[in-house]
């Protein structure tokens, strides 16, 4: 603009100083990096937003008083009936099974 619109010197200055546009090419650029980090991040973690565990009413108990193990089932060698008695011989407060839909 201050090159087409209003060619006006100021101080001898060039009717195009790329100085001006220095920190608005700066700030674009950390902008352009923030979001391509996100998106990134977003496309190669593959975020899972919901899963079964948020069912449970033990769950929502897990930041209050205590903590939580959750143990998947996708291992062909997994045996739900070791695994429970195996919770049960350490002591577990509750042992609860949550099927996946």
């Amino acid at each position: 603009m201050t090159s087409v619109d209003y060619p006006l010197v100021i101080s001898g200055k060039p009717y195009f100083s790329f100085q001006a546009y220095v920190p608005v090419a700066f700030a674009i650029t950390i902008l352009s990096s923030a979001l391509a980090a996100l998106f990134g991040m977003l496309t190669l973690n593959r975020p899972q937003l919901f899963h079964p565990l948020f069912e449970s009413k033990q769950f929502a108990r897990v930041t209050d008083d205590g903590f939580f193990v959750s143990v998947a089932a996708q291992d062909p060698k997994f045996d739900i009936n070791a695994t429970r008695q195996f919770l049960e011989s350490i002591r577990s407060s509750h042992t609860e099974v949550v099927e996946a839909e």
